[in-house]
């Protein structure tokens, strides 16, 4: 072999291993998906769970038989998997070598029905750590504001009022 297939081959061998260690430190700083997709399927779901609760007060009258529902209780426990699910898309590597800073952050969500059925809301937090998201008997669904779905209140604004 000349003096040329040796140069070629050791700058061929020390790009490699450079190429081969970039890929390597960009795998590890590699956050996964983010809170953004999951915030999106908390949202999708709390506006399954409106349908879902409007649906019961047809079959029973009232938003009494929301908490007790089949349906509304399955899109609520989807939620709270949601909430504290893994994430999926993190890299083995992470995984592996425990880059990731897993924290097992406890979520609220928050079911209120009124005594006479008449008016329900529901309120989760969303992980990106950002305004809880909220549906209502009035129609709403979308962030709540502070004092939504709180206490008495039992409408995603801070006042109970309709929009």
């Amino acid at each position: 072999m000349n003096g040329k297939g040796v140069h070629f081959n050791l700058v061929f061998q020390l790009y490699y291993i450079l190429l081969t260690a970039s890929l390597f430190v960009v795998l590890i700083s590699m956050p996964g998906s983010g809170s953004k997709a999951w915030d999106a399927r908390i949202k999708a779901t709390i506006s399954q769970m409106r349908s879902a609760a409007e649906m019961s007060r047809i079959k029973t009258g009232d938003y009494v038989g929301v908490v007790k529902d089949d349906e509304f209780t399955k899109l609520r426990e989807s939620v709270r998997s949601i909430q504290t699910g893994a994430d999926d898309n993190v890299c083995i590597v992470n995984r592996v070598f425990n880059f990731v800073n897993i924290d097992k952050k406890s979520y609220t969500d928050v079911l209120l029905v009124n005594g006479d059925g008449s008016k329900w809301c529901y309120r989760a937090e969303l992980r990106s750590g950002s305004i809880s998201w909220c549906a209502d008997s009035n129609g709403y669904d979308g962030y709540a504001d502070e004092g939504g779905c709180f206490g008495e209140n039992y409408s995603c604004k801070g006042g109970d009022s309709i929009y």
